[in-house]
């Protein structure tokens, strides 16, 4: 059944998912508005309930072809995209990262590229940060066990250069050539409107991470391309709502992994990958403790998540958290 509106009379719809990161949405924007010429197109902005809310409503109305839908709790980025979708008139659809910059000419290329091939399910650019650094993340094999143990234990940062140490983002090794890969980065995932109705919605189980990993997983499993341009670009400064490297970002991200791992390689592989966050934390806490004379406490939490102790949850104004021996849903 299709997904969205039936009368479509637009070339491409844009969805940006936003929440506490205003400033950089509005920067987002205005690079979008500035860049894009020679097709019609329209900007979804769905708020995952932003402490500044309303304000945003206001000062968005004003903006040309610009649509602003608020959440009245924080739904999450897979929840908040499928919102964006179902709202969605274009016949190409782009989920967009609030804290990116398009630069000129590239939606326009990537969705030339997506509309004269319809073996393509995915495309994306290459993604750079502010001071012009590849974003390894941008092209990916899918994870697995070994990447997961290999990422842990920081061996794969360690050996950054060697294939089969950091086979995981060996495809970024190639930034002159577009191509197939497994895994394109959430930041920039452009589709087309039949690719996505038989494939489906993004997954709302993931809150945050893991969505774009599952979803171009459901893509190559369908026999769609996952397609990789590196010959245009866009800005990701990446982090700004919940915090690049924080605690609970990384402790999301673990959920995530395991998710992913339980829904596509089953339980007996999700509980090894559970093993492995308990081995190499325990082991990583208890060798800083002994003899770097450092505090465990840095590697507690990934342990108790790991046997089950520590579960995620929404707290009533939408703030990601945490909480001891507390069942929620998954």
């Amino acid at each position: 059944m299709p997904i969205g509106k039936t009368v479509r009379t637009l070339d491409l719809s844009i969805i940006i998912v936003t929440h506490n990161s205003y400033p950089d949405l509005v920067e987002c924007v205005e690079s979008i508005q500035q860049n894009l010429s020679g097709f019609s197109y329209e900007i979804i902005v769905v708020d995952n309930f932003s402490m500044d809310q309303e304000r945003m409503g206001r000062e968005l109305s004003g903006r040309p072809n610009l649509r602003f839908i608020p959440c009245r709790q924080n739904l999450g980025f897979a929840s908040a995209n499928n919102i964006g979708i179902r709202h969605a008139s274009g016949a190409a659809l782009l989920m967009l990262n609030p804290d990116t910059i398009v630069t000129k000419g590239t939606i326009e290329h990537l969705l030339r590229r997506i509309k004269g091939d319809s073996s393509i399910g995915i495309i994306g650019p290459l993604i750079t940060n502010e001071r012009g650094q590849v974003d390894p993340y941008c092209a990916r094999h899918f994870p697995g066990l070994w990447s997961e143990f290999l990422a842990q234990t920081g061996l794969a940062a360690r050996f950054s250069g060697n294939r089969v140490m950091n086979r995981y983002l060996a495809e970024i090794r190639d930034i002159k050539t577009a191509r197939i890969v497994n895994l394109l980065s959430g930041a920039f995932m452009m589709t087309n409107r039949t690719a996505m109705n038989n494939v489906g919605l993004m997954d709302e189980r993931f809150f945050l991470y893991g969505d774009d990993v599952e979803w171009c997983f459901r893509f190559r499993q369908a026999g769609y391309g996952v397609y990789f341009d590196p010959s245009v670009k866009i800005v990701h400064k990446g982090g700004t709502s919940i915090g690049r490297g924080s605690d609970i970002s990384f402790l999301i991200s673990l959920d995530s992994m395991y998710k992913f791992f339980r829904f596509h390689r089953g339980a007996i592989y999700a509980m090894l990958y559970r093993l492995s966050i308990f081995l190499t934390h325990g082991l990583k806490g208890f060798f800083f403790w002994s003899f770097r004379g450092g505090r465990f406490n840095r590697f507690y939490r990934p342990v108790l998540w790991s046997l089950g102790t520590l579960k995620f949850q929404i707290s009533p104004v939408g703030k990601p958290g945490w909480r001891g021996v507390q069942t929620v849903k998954s």
